[in-house]
């Protein structure tokens, strides 16, 4: 990653175009990006049920339909039936509209001395009062009309425009939606005392559009305008607001320009990515200035502190980027059509992101003058910020107090844990809109006057043609309804027809209101309904029927338990001979719902395994990758914990969270655990490499966290109730993210000393060495550099001193490099020369194993680097490499028994004279 950040910084040019181009060709698609809210991309891809789901449409025709809702004083006026006729005339002029019920098209059917009237309810439209009274008569006393197309208070009147489905046609529900505002708007004019509003599925997904658009155009720019605010007051300095702000709006130029070019359109959940990027783009950018801050405080100039900036993060931007944009790659693993092109697009958009970061901020920071608050030096009795104070405090915590720390964790886990248990999962289409809005508001209304807009099927099928007519089987069909009827608000059937037809034929007697007891009666009846009534209802063969439901039954929970009331009612009271399925959209959107959970578990499943075991293979030891797991874990349940205490679904929008808490948390992670990598390079104190990792850290972590914290509830102003939940949920995932990487990941870092992969891989010994040093005998190079990455590696000046004679110290040293001298001080202080050392040697053995003071100074003769290793060192070798330490303690004892022998013979050989 050095290699590649050395080549941006000194050949900037071409990688500047290349980001110039890329723009320019998102730019160029970006106007062919779409919006799409149809509940089809809410639906399980390769779902049986879909496939039944299509079949069924094939034989009774399309359930997707509008409904145009008229309000008055009272609909049987001869001004309100002109404008139902000429509505319905006018819908059948639309494109893509099949079939128009209301009061016009609507046939009686009425008994009348002994015969049968299935002649229209209207014929024309009366303008006579006694007329008009006699149709309000037989509308009202043919419960097939009441609560579907007139209410009991004749007060509203509903005109069922049904639908074909035309997936493959842009723009469809907005050109309906449109035609028939059309309509209303020319009706208004002349009922200027009547309510006209439509609901049905197409409304739903053009208001979704609306309000998506809308959001883009107002929330996003204010959560923006927040997180600047917060960047600007943390750091003082306006190039740490405005480079994140270029390198988050080309991250979401880009991506808006690769859905566009890959054809993948904008949806309800896809519209969290410009925040989205936004606020993990910043994340990236913030640890990269402050890096740059960093080295401008210790004095470099401009170009060395970015260049020092560039090869210290572009790392460990590298590994973020790369753990959060594989846990985005989960959920495009998702059977939902929604959830899988989100995660695509979210994984694309950060790659993006990393690629422009690198690329843009240290070019710009060229441009820009040294910010003045990166180059002040206040004194610590000076330091007033907030964040200074936060960071004393923190380091305090940690160090002192960690017994609390971890109670605190543990209750605060206790109680989310609760929480979880109580989630409910609810994919609620009319719930993504606020109660006060006026969709939502129409749905409650219609509820309240008539029959619920949404709307699925009971499918009752038999295996012998002509079966569905028998009595049996209607009386099964109709004690089905009257089952389910409590639940919704209204069913209907073939059943209700002919069972309302006997009534009829005997004289409008109620105990005639049920199913004749012989198959040619029925048949009979059949022959007098209208064909294209029956053909929606029963299938040619008459070995199927359709029970229609509506209802206003949104939450998939609800839904669900009403179908498993339904199943069990079918299996215990139904002939065994009857197979029930349950049908249409609402039903194919609640498997989703049932999709999401499942997904939810496998994803975030996933996601913690890839980094658990890139963690462990970046930092060459399993208990790292676990231990890194847990700072992780902790905001998914505080994620999960909050959803259940405050009743938010899981849902399309809220499934997402889980993923994102794994993103940020594990971002501020690795940040820290390569911080902190760095740091115990420089010194073997556990704890003093901590405190400097938490000094470091600290500013970018809780600025980003406040700030993307702050800008997060920004969203809880949007019109979607998944944005609300999505903002409010994701706060707190931010919030327990910094609680976590600030308080919980140090006490667990606290004893573990991380060696990571690329500094094994960048550390350079030569062979000489390898093969001269005793200590370093039968090691094979991998095992010598994982013996010297856990020592400290140190630099000596000509004469300077490494061994003082006297001190207690009881480090052993090897040269790496270079040569010193062994000079013994005498008590008149003279001094003599014992030794020289040269690479491969070690000193210091006889100190580090018998803990007495040195018997000697040891002085480097030019420039010398050697390999500082004291007994915590090596046990940390032991307790991580145990096959390695074993060989080094081997070596290190044939070395004390050479300096035994040597010290020996030479006592020998003075005694001798």
């Amino acid at each position: 990653m050095k290699k590649v950040m050395s080549w941006i910084l000194n050949c900037p040019i071409p990688y500047l175009v290349f980001v110039i181009i890329g723009s320019v060709l998102s730019l160029s698609q970006i106007t062919k990006l779409k919006i799409n809210t149809a509940p089809e991309s809410m639906m399980v891809e390769g779902d049986p049920e879909k496939v039944y789901y299509e079949k069924i449409k094939e034989t009774f025709g399309d359930d997707k339909m509008i409904l145009i809702v008229v309000n008055t004083d009272d609909v049987f006026r001869e001004e309100v039936l002109l404008e139902v006729e000429n509505i319905t005339s006018k819908c059948y002029d639309i494109d893509g509209v099949s079939r128009v019920v209301s009061l016009t098209t609507v046939n009686k059917i009425k008994g009348d001395e002994g015969s049968l009237d299935t002649a229209p309810l209207l014929d024309y439209v009366p303008s006579d009062p006694e007329e008009l009274e006699s149709v309000r008569r037989d509308a009202l006393r043919n419960p097939l009309i009441v609560n579907d197309t007139i209410s009991k208070d004749s007060k509203t009147t509903v005109i069922n425009v049904f639908l074909e489905s035309r997936p493959n046609e842009t723009g469809y529900s907005q050109r309906i939606t449109a035609k028939i505002n059309t309509l209303m708007e020319d009706a208004k004019t002349r009922l200027v005392d009547a309510e006209i509003y439509q609901v049905g599925g197409s409304i739903l997904e053009v208001t979704n559009v609306e309000y998506i658009i809308d959001d883009m155009k107002t929330v996003n720019p204010i959560a923006l305008l927040v997180i600047c605010i917060v960047f600007l007051v943390s750091f003082r300095s306006y190039v740490v607001v405005i480079l994140p702000v270029v390198t988050g709006m080309l991250s979401i130029l880009w991506t808006f320009g690769f859905m566009a070019a890959m054809g993948y359109e904008m949806t309800t959940i896809s519209a969290i990515i410009p925040p989205l990027l936004l606020i993990i783009g910043c994340t990236e950018d913030v640890h990269m200035l402050s890096e740059y801050g960093l080295g401008i405080e210790a004095g470099k100039n401009k170009m060395n502190a970015i260049r020092s900036m560039a090869y210290k993060s572009g790392l460990a931007i590298f590994l973020t980027s790369l753990t959060t944009l594989l846990g985005f790659l989960c959920v495009s693993t998702s059977s939902i059509h929604m959830l899988k092109e989100f995660g695509i697009c979210a994984a694309v958009g950060l790659a993006f992101n990393f690629v422009i970061t690198i690329t843009v901020i240290p070019n710009l920071l060229k441009v820009f003058a040294v910010p003045k608050r990166f180059s002040e030096k206040l004194e610590p009795s000076h330091s007033h910020n907030f964040i200074d104070k936060i960071e004393n405090l923190v380091t305090h915590i940690i160090i002192n107090h960690r017994l609390l720390v971890l109670m605190s964790v543990s209750a605060a886990i206790i109680v989310a844990m609760i929480g979880c248990y109580k989630i409910k999962i609810d994919t609620n289409f009319i719930g993504f809109f606020k109660e006060s809005a006026p969709i939502r508001q129409a749905y409650t209304q219609i509820h309240k006057q008539m029959s619920g807009a949404m709307a699925f099927s009971i499918i009752v099928e038999t295996d012998t043609e002509n079966q569905i007519i028998t009595p049996e089987i209607l009386n099964d069909i109709a004690s089905l309804q009257k089952f389910v009827n409590p639940f919704v608000d209204k069913t209907s059937s073939i059943a209700d027809y002919i069972q309302l037809m006997n009534k009829e034929m005997n004289e409008g007697q109620d105990e005639f209101h049920k199913i004749p007891e012989s198959k040619e009666a029925i048949s009979q009846y059949l022959l007098m309904l209208d064909s294209e009534d029956v053909s929606k209802l029963i299938d040619y063969e008459q070995k199927i029927a359709t029970i229609s439901v509506r209802h206003n039954i949104a939450g998939t929970t609800e839904l669900n338990m009403l179908l498993d009331k339904t199943r069990a009612f079918a299996q215990n009271s139904l002939s065994p001979n009857l197979k029930i399925e349950f049908t249409g959209e609402t039903i194919l959107i609640n498997n989703g719902a049932d999709a999401i959970a499942k997904g939810q578990v496998f994803g975030l499943s996933i996601a913690l395994l890839v980094i658990m075991v890139m963690i462990s293979i970046l930092f060459m030891s399993v208990k790292a990758g676990i231990l890194s797991i847990i700072p992780n874990l902790i905001p998914i349940v505080f994620n999960f914990g909050a959803m259940g205490l405050f009743g938010i679904p899981l849902n399309m929008a809220t499934s997402l969270v889980g993923v994102i808490a794994v993103g940020i948390a594990v971002d501020d992670t690795l940040h820290f655990m390569v911080r902190l990598n760095k740091e115990l390079q420089k010194t073997q104190d556990q704890e003093a490499a901590l405190i400097q990792t938490v000094r470091h850290e600290i500013r970018p972590i809780m600025s980003t966290s406040i700030g993307l914290t702050l800008g997060f509830l920004v969203l809880m102003i949007s019109n979607m109730v998944t944005s609300i939940q999505f903002g409010f949920l994701a706060a707190i995932v931010m919030i327990s993210a910094v609680i976590s990487d600030l308080f919980v990941l140090p006490l667990l870092l606290l004893r573990v000393h991380l060696l990571s992969a690329w500094d094994l891989m960048a550390l350079k010994i030569n062979d000489a060495c390898i093969q001269s040093s005793i200590l370093f005998k039968d090691l094979r190079s991998s095992e010598l550099k994982k013996v010297v990455l856990l020592g400290v590696i140190k630099d000596f000046n000509d004469s300077n001193l490494i061994i003082r004679q006297g001190d207690n110290s009881q480090d052993i040293y090897l040269i790496l490099e270079g040569k010193a001298e062994v000079i013994i001080e005498s008590e008149e202080k003279n001094e003599k020369k014992l030794q020289e050392f040269k690479e491969g040697d070690i000193f210091g053995e006889i100190s580090f194993v018998t803990g007495e003071p040195r018997t000697a100074n040891v002085i480097a003769s030019g420039s010398v680097k050697v390999l500082q290793i004291n007994k915590e060192s090596l046990g940390k070798v032991k307790q991580r490499f145990p096959r390695i330490a074993a060989k080094v303690y081997d070596n290190l004892s044939e070395i004390l028994a050479r300096r035994l022998k040597e010290t020996t013979r030479s006592w020998a050989n003075n005694t001798a004279v």
